[in-house]
């Protein structure tokens, strides 16, 4: 007994609690590793407390999959230890396989041929495809039946809707707050100017898995409209839409029990000045209690509260021009939190397309001081004693020009009060971590990013060839000298060439944490690209 003792290892004779401590420190595949190894690490790694913390790990740099209480954490003690050791060797395989070359061949979809002229596609709760055709058509296909068909396609279509009557120039969707349904809003550009709310139900759809049903699809309201309009946003729990046309940025009640006709507000535009004159709106975005306004060289942030509640209190509204000329961006989910002080913070990650300069990351945070919140209690129509603020971090994704060697410019703490020239930035930095001499050879042609905000995808077709080339980009894991995760050069995983300019892809969106690539082409085919 004497030789057995003296056989064991020093480290086996530590404490429990030591053995773990050592075991968050290693990765994911020493974890699994180590476990192989004998009967006291096979106890300590099937730990609840060591695959917590690994799980809180990947969340710095990794998405979360969905339905792990990625808002709360407290909602990790109702998760099985099993579950969450299973989500964390996904997402660590996954992360492993998404910047590498995929093996896999596109899948087409197959639909019914109602629309050819694609406006946009989302990938919902990483499972539900949303697919919108300026003729009116409307898909919605479940990316992971279990069905034969789905197993064999690559998704399968559980519903549609045909909205007839002419050309429809824009949409938004939304997953509403309970993640039980997709609301649409849908504007048309030829009289009569109508925009169509419509509510699609994912937890009918997947009751009734495999079946066809536009039964999923329910009209909530039809607003008309005496020009036409661009719809911009939705905002679903408090049942905003979105317009924009000339006069401005204009809101609309859309719940069943309203006249949406006779509950529409325009948002105050502040000052114009000779930046205006360039300086269009290219997409809104609801943010907290602002409504983040993107234009072509600048980020504007208006209270929007007020409007609704005249009794509510103003705060100013925030603007801060850029250095570059924006075409269109896309927008991660707006995250909401608080600060040590009891701030309220609110932050989303921007890609941003300057079609001279290239493609850019912006951070935006919006920061309102505790006070604000307070005072409302006490004197709804005071004035609040600290000012909200506004961050940007802008870094540099896709050069393409050897003019791009800021990648890394920080804008702000922002004051409210609005300014004619473009602002100096001092010590910014002028190294590119994506290497600027690596020059992009040709342009993009679609680009999206992620709602989590950690991994992005766009599709660069070279100038002067037929190859369309499909790179990703995603954070990396920061070092132990960072204190935040930083992003990795972007790959291209996938390659197609063809001479048919109807091949060209003009949309795309993909699973942010299962790692699958969907495009969509000129001709309005929606094919899917396996991991792996």
């Amino acid at each position: 007994m004497e030789m057995v003792i003296d056989d064991i290892p020093p480290v086996l004779r530590l404490p429990t609690e030591v053995l773990l401590l050592i075991a968050t420190l290693l990765d994911v595949e020493e974890v699994l590793t180590l476990r192989q190894t004998c009967t006291t690490w096979f106890k300590a790694t099937n730990s609840r407390s060591l695959w917590i913390s690994l799980f809180h790990r990947q969340q710095a740099y990794l998405p979360t999959p969905p339905g792990l209480g990625l808002e709360e954490p407290s909602h990790l003690q109702d998760v099985p230890t099993q579950t969450l050791e299973r989500s964390v060797r996904s997402s660590n395989r996954i992360a492993y396989l998404w910047p590498r070359l995929r093996t896999s061949e596109l899948v087409k979809l197959s639909r019914v041929h109602l629309g050819v002229t694609m406006m946009g596609m989302q990938l919902f709760l990483e499972r539900w495809l949303l697919v919108v055709y300026s003729e009116g058509a409307i898909y919605v296909f479940d990316t992971k039946s279990t069905e034969s068909e789905g197993a064999a396609s690559g998704g399968v279509l559980r519903a549609r809707v045909d909205l007839q009557g002419g050309l429809w120039s824009s949409y938004v969707a939304s997953l509403d707050s309970s993640g039980e349904k997709i609301v649409v809003a849908i504007a048309r550009s030829v009289p009569p100017y109508w925009t169509r709310v419509y509510e699609i139900s994912l937890g009918f759809l997947g009751r009734t898995s495999g079946l066809f049903l536009d039964s999923a699809f329910e009209l909530v309201q039809t607003i008309t409209l005496p020009s036409p309009q661009t719809v911009r946003a939705i905002e679903t729990t408090q049942q905003l839409v979105a317009l924009y046309a000339s006069r401005g940025v204009e809101l609309v009640h859309w719940g069943e029990r309203r006249n949406a006709d006779q509950e529409r507000m325009l948002l105050p535009a502040p000052p114009s000045d000779l930046e205006d004159l360039w300086n269009g709106i290219i997409a809104v975005q609801f943010m907290g209690p602002y409504i983040l306004i993107f234009k072509t060289r600048s980020v504007e942030l208006q209270h929007y509260a007020p409007i609704l509640d005249p009794n509510h209190f103003v705060l100013p509204t925030l603007k801060q021009y850029v250095s570059y000329n924006f075409r269109d961006v896309t927008f991660s989910r707006c995250k909401e939190s608080r600060s040590s002080t009891d701030d309220q913070l609110f932050s989303m990650t921007v890609f941003a397309n300057d079609v001279i300069q290239g493609l850019y990351q912006i951070h935006i945070k919006l920061t309102i001081p505790h006070l604000n919140l307070s005072d409302v209690i006490s004197e709804p129509l005071a004035a609040p004693p600290v000012l909200p603020s506004l961050d940007l971090a802008i870094t540099d994704i896709y050069p393409l020009t050897m003019l791009n060697v800021h990648p890394t410019l920080r804008h702000g703490p922002l004051t409210p009060t609005p300014s004619f020239s473009l602002p100096q930035i001092p010590g910014a930095s002028h190294v590119n971590g994506t290497g600027s001499m690596d020059i992009a050879r040709g342009f993009l042609s679609a680009y999206a990013v992620g709602p989590q905000g950690t991994r992005a995808i766009w599709i660069e077709r070279k100038r002067a060839s037929t190859i369309r080339e499909i790179q990703v980009w995603g954070l990396a894991r920061a070092e132990d000298h960072e204190s935040v995760a930083a992003g990795y050069e972007r790959k291209v995983v996938y390659s197609v060439t063809s001479y048919d300019l109807r091949d060209d892809v003009i949309c795309c969106t993909f699973g942010e944490s299962s790692g699958i690539i969907i495009l969509g082409n000129r001709s309005g085919d929606v094919s899917i690209l396996a991991l792996g």
